[in-house]
């Protein structure tokens, strides 16, 4: 008898496309969902300082508790190459709650992979993700747009883009956490 994963889909979004990917994949992962806040305004500034100097700003306090949960799947951004200062807090103050967890992000891409997010993540968390998937907007953009700051930080995500472009990136993910729920439940 297979036992159904009970997953919570944990995002934080400063633009709005974790969050269209983070609803996107807790609809197909029938995941409950919670998300991030931060508790006070970010802005360029803030998120400037909090990734130079590792800050990690406060947030709401969750709804959800982890521990209930076999799989946390985690979405947010990257920041001047490190994740997302809030979903950093979030995994200071839940680390001991997570039992096994995946991260997906949707970021600019501008300058390709980055190799040290899956290492960051496991610093932070304490174990490694079964899974760390990155999606670029800049594999979205027209060739003569392709690595610009600014073309890659102000486009908005919309289903279509998660419909085709990543859908088999998503697939590949979902794909991921179903096998690793397999060999470890």
């Amino acid at each position: 008898m297979t036992k159904i994963m009970k997953i919570l889909m944990v995002s934080y979004s400063h633009t709005g496309n974790n969050r269209l990917l983070a609803d996107h994949l807790g609809r197909k992962l029938n995941a409950d969902r919670e998300t991030i806040t931060a508790s006070g305004r970010l802005t360029g500034l803030t998120i400037a300082l909090d990734m130079l100097f590792n800050r990690k700003p406060g947030i709401a306090p969750a709804q959800h508790d982890p521990a209930d949960y076999d799989t946390v799947v985690l979405a947010a951004p990257i920041w001047m190459g490190k994740i997302a200062s809030p979903l950093r807090s979030y995994l200071q103050q839940h680390r001991s709650e997570i039992k096994r967890f995946a991260f997906i992000t949707i970021s600019g891409g501008a300058l390709g992979p980055n190799n040290k997010v899956p290492d960051e993540l496991h610093e932070l968390a304490g174990t490694a993700p079964v899974e760390a998937r990155q999606l670029y907007i800049n594999d979205l953009l027209a060739e003569s747009e392709k690595g610009e700051r600014g073309k890659t930080s102000s486009y908005r995500l919309n289903q279509e883009d998660l419909d085709t472009p990543f859908a088999e990136q998503i697939d590949d993910f979902i794909g991921a956490l179903t096998r690793a729920s397999q060999t470890t439940m």
